[in-house]
């Protein structure tokens, strides 16, 4: 009996009407490994017409959450309908263009091969001449206090390209009500996860990040992720997390 195997790639969005399109239009409707590819776009309450572009740009589903919740918490519910409509690996892909399809194939080997249950895009090379020196040098200090705080090398932690096996999305707990990144490494680092970074391509970034509104704000709130994190997984603050 030939095994079959789906691969959701999951796709979260706020107002991201106009960049859709394009976006859905570059994804592989085909990878080796899989039987099946379904994308799936989690409209995070947007107020534009993103759902409806969704549709009409063939998303198999579109997830409408009911109010605007974060990345954090879009990004969860999307891995909860992810796991419910049967998929064996998940990429989560974010919905501004920045990444490039074709190195797909290259994030999901790995799980396909058993050698990892989480991998993650590394942007580091690709943003280097893209973004200021300045927020350069806080992308790399952040990876590196995310590793120690993981006790994994995690040269990107805020990259949103990544793939999970079905086992390692079914133990994730997002608590976060910032970003979902930096919170699950610190997670699979305490559960003894596999994750493998993997150098990809990025396009050029056409807008400001709508996560933060000033590069302070950015700080703040991951330094509180990384210790509320560190705390919940690694000090048991709260009581031990059930995984």
């Amino acid at each position: 009996m030939i095994a079959v195997m789906k691969c959701v790639i999951q796709i979260p969005c706020f107002n991201e009407a106009s960049s859709l399109p394009g976006v859905l239009a570059s994804l592989p409707r085909a990878l080796d490994g899989f039987s099946q590819i379904e994308v799936l776009v989690v409209d995070d309450g947007s107020q534009d017409a993103s759902a409806a572009v969704a549709v009409e740009n063939g998303a198999d589903e579109v997830l409408q959450l009911p109010r605007h919740v974060g990345l954090a918490q879009g990004f969860y519910a999307g891995l909860k309908a992810a796991l419910a409509r049967g998929a064996d690996v998940i990429i989560n892909l974010d919905a501004d263009g920045q990444y490039h399809p074709g190195d797909l194939p290259a994030l999901v080997r790995p799980i396909l091969e058993g050698r990892a249950e989480m991998v993650l895009g590394d942007r580091s090379r690709g943003l280097r001449g893209q973004i200021s020196p300045y927020k350069y040098a806080l992308l790399r200090t952040g990876s590196w206090v995310v590793s120690l705080a993981s006790g994994l090398a995690i040269p990107d932690a805020a990259s949103g390209l990544r793939a999970f096996s079905r086992a390692a999305a079914e133990q994730i707990r997002v608590h976060s009500r910032y970003s979902y990144t930096l919170e699950t490494l610190i997670q699979a680092g305490a559960l003894g996860w596999r994750v493998i970074s993997l150098p990809v391509m990025v396009n050029p970034v056409l807008r400001p990040s709508r996560l933060v509104q000033s590069t302070g704000q950015y700080l703040l709130f991951s330094a509180a992720a990384i210790l509320q994190a560190y705390g919940r997984y690694r000090l048991g603050w709260g009581g031990k997390e059930r995984l």
